[in-house]
């Protein structure tokens, strides 16, 4: 995938963006640039281009450690919520987003990660379930 690299400034409704670039390169250049002159709270977002639209949507599972969903939604993926392992619930359930909004195709992704996850004994520890899977492309295909 393309990928756009924005330079913004501000917080809030005083947010906007400076400058768009092809690479990450040109956006750090810009930065050094104006930064002492202008603004110092610029930063670089990272953006798909044309992400497609199997990619716009993901299914949220809440799975048990007996391998039941107990509970599932649809959501707009972003760069804030990206696909992968989301923690453990209050009630102690898995919870993993998968791209796409087959719930049988999610049902099965997250069954063989809680079977890698307790395998792994990392049950219901957050930093030994994300270290088991570090790395894994989140695309989780």
């Amino acid at each position: 995938m393309k990928k756009v690299y924005v330079v913004t400034e501000g917080e809030y409704s005083d947010y906007h963006i400076l400058a768009v670039f092809s690479s990450r390169k040109l956006a750090q250049e810009y930065i050094e640039a104006v930064r002492n002159c202008c603004w110092d709270d610029v930063r670089i977002e990272e953006y798909e281009l044309d992400r497609p639209p199997e990619r716009w949507l993901g299914t949220v599972v809440h799975m048990d450690r007996e391998g039941n969903v107990v509970w599932h939604v649809v959501v707009v993926i972003d760069d804030d919520y990206l696909p992968g392992f989301q923690g453990y619930s209050q009630e102690g359930n898995l919870i993993w987003l998968v791209e796409g909004t087959d719930l049988k195709r999610a049902t099965k992704i997250v069954s063989e990660k809680l079977a890698a996850i307790v395998q792994a004994g990392a049950w219901g520890d957050d930093q030994k379930t994300i270290k088991l899977f570090e790395g894994e492309a989140s695309s989780d295909e």
